[in-house]
């Protein structure tokens, strides 16, 4: 089996598994949905999602197959941890697959891996596809199963976002109408000093905006409002901004709505 050297952000990747709490973390129904979605996306029989450690993958959810964890040094994965997405057609005619246990004892002939990121590119775990025929997945599955994807990266944000803010449902559903109201107003008050070119309004919006949801646990929010903080000045791309900053918060702001529902369902 051919072997990849390990990507020099090795380090940095393994501490934003453990941030988002996913090392280690072992089987979690949580996940299954996500498995099961993709299985029906690709017309595979089998599915999991599991997270690349520095030795071993662990998996979160397995559809069609019983398996915990794998060293890392027989997978196939360990492969797109450099490469991105894997696809292999024909197991038996790609000289990656061997020895991987999963491949020879599965019987799978049909591979494709998709992995799911941070919103610095850090790669925190895959959605991986299986077949136990020769056959190949189309492009229009790859690209479905791409976009499905961001959903996986999604939830990793709202489980952290349901930590950040307690176990108190009633407090829980406070905090997160105040923040509803809190980003639509910032959208209003972005909008305004994009039009007028106030560069002082603008870096004390963004201060406060960093500050509101790093504490809520939107970082890549966070992160967006910091970058444009620290560009603030007289030759800012107020236009560029205002575009990447509401984009930010509508995202932010569909994350909170599906929490909001999810815990609603919960009670």
């Amino acid at each position: 089996m051919l072997k990849y050297s390990v990507p020099d952000n090795k380090i940095r990747r393994l501490n934003k598994l453990e941030f988002f709490d996913l090392l280690n973390r072992g089987k979690d129904a949580h996940f299954d949905v996500f498995a099961e979605t993709a299985c029906l996306i690709a017309d595979c029989p089998s599915s999991l999602i599991a997270t690349m450690e520095s030795e071993t993958q662990t998996i979160q959810s397995c559809i069609g197959l019983e398996i915990d964890s794998m060293n890392r040094e027989n997978t196939v994965c360990q492969y797109s941890i450099a490469n991105g997405e894997v696809v292999i057609n024909e197991t038996l005619l790609d000289n990656r697959s061997p020895p991987d246990p999963l491949i020879l004892a599965g019987g799978i002939r049909l591979y494709a891996r998709i992995p799911f990121v941070d919103n610095e590119s850090f790669e925190l775990g895959t959605i991986c596809l299986n077949d136990y025929k020769h056959r190949a997945i189309t492009e229009s599955q790859i690209t479905t199963l791409k976009k499905f994807k961001i959903l996986t990266e999604k939830s990793i944000t709202m489980d952290m976002l349901n930590e950040q803010i307690g176990g108190d449902d009633y407090f829980k559903e406070i905090f997160l109408n105040l923040l509803i109201n809190e980003l639509n107003q910032t959208k209003n008050d972005i909008d305004t000093a994009a039009a007028i070119k106030n560069t002082g309004d603008a870096k004390m919006i963004l201060h406060k905006l960093k500050g509101t949801v790093g504490t809520a646990g939107l970082f890549s929010l966070s992160e967006c409002a910091l970058k444009w903080e620290k560009k603030a000045d007289d030759n800012m791309d107020f236009s560029a901004m205002k575009q990447e900053i509401i984009e930010e918060i509508t995202i932010g702001l569909n994350i909170i709505k599906s929490l909001i529902k999810y815990n609603q369902k919960l009670c």
